[in-house]
């Protein structure tokens, strides 16, 4: 719910400032109407950032439940969630799949670069926690003993660290 609300923050306060300047403009001065109008425009843009956000979860959750990733007839699923992969400048969608062998993101339909990226657990090096713009901490950086790193915007990444760590180490839940 915290990231819900900084997604509805991050996109109601510029829309905000941006409507409240321009509306300084047109009134010039400071007066009651201005101040009514401004209160009114800081609550529709946070409850449209709040629209916004839930919107893209929905949608998020939708296109997750449409990708299928193919384990093998003795693999099975630990943990899985929507993700998205940082790729030069795309955020490709998709969903991880956590399994007792390996660490599998693939992208949804709807992405420019559509892929599958498998990771066998043995060849994963290290993994890193990390934030994004100082605000959400939802990156995971799984570096991998061929000195590749790959980055992913996920929720909680603390505990897909911790779920891949005991994975990797023989740990059963």
């Amino acid at each position: 719910m915290k990231q819900t609300w900084i997604l509805a923050l991050a996109y109601g306060i510029p829309t905000a400032i941006t409507m409240i300047v321009f509306k300084a403009f047109e009134y010039g001065a400071v007066n009651m109407k201005f101040i009514l109008l401004s209160v009114i425009i800081i609550i529709f843009s946070v409850l449209a950032g709040l629209a916004f956000a839930f919107f893209m979860k929905y949608l998020a959750s939708k296109l997750g439940k449409s990708i299928t990733i193919d384990l093998d007839s003795n693999e099975k699923a630990v943990k899985e969630g929507g993700a998205n992969q940082l790729i030069k400048f795309e955020g490709v969608g998709g969903k991880m799949v956590l399994t007792d062998r390996r660490l599998i993101f693939k992208s949804h339909k709807v992405n420019v670069q559509n892929h599958q990226e498998v990771f066998d657990l043995s060849q994963i090096k290290s993994l890193k926690e990390s934030k994004t713009f100082n605000l959400l901490k939802n990156r995971l950086t799984v570096e991998t003993s061929n000195g590749a790193s790959h980055t992913f915007i996920v929720d909680s990444p603390g505990e897909w660290i911790q779920a891949i760590q005991e994975k990797k180490s023989g740990i059963q839940f």
